[in-house]
């Protein structure tokens, strides 16, 4: 099976301290991300390179986004 489009078009991690969060994922990848608030949401966004394989996504804190102890659950 061949694939003209990629799968997943976001993601998104919910973390409950921002700052600590960026740091590792700056630190880890060597990238840059670009913090954003919105509204009620604060975000982080991942560098997307145009044409590039892959996703984009961000880490997200809010209210309602809360991590898991058991990780990402669909």
């Amino acid at each position: 099976m061949y694939l003209k489009h990629n799968i997943v078009g976001w993601f998104e991690i919910p973390v409950l301290d921002m700052d600590r969060a960026v740091r590792f994922y700056e630190t880890v990848f060597e990238i840059k991300l670009d913090r954003r608030q919105l509204g009620p949401l604060e975000m982080a966004w991942f560098p997307w390179v145009e044409g590039g394989m892959g996703s984009s996504g961000s880490l997200v804190r809010s209210e309602f986004h809360k991590p898991s102890e058991n990780g990402s659950r669909t």
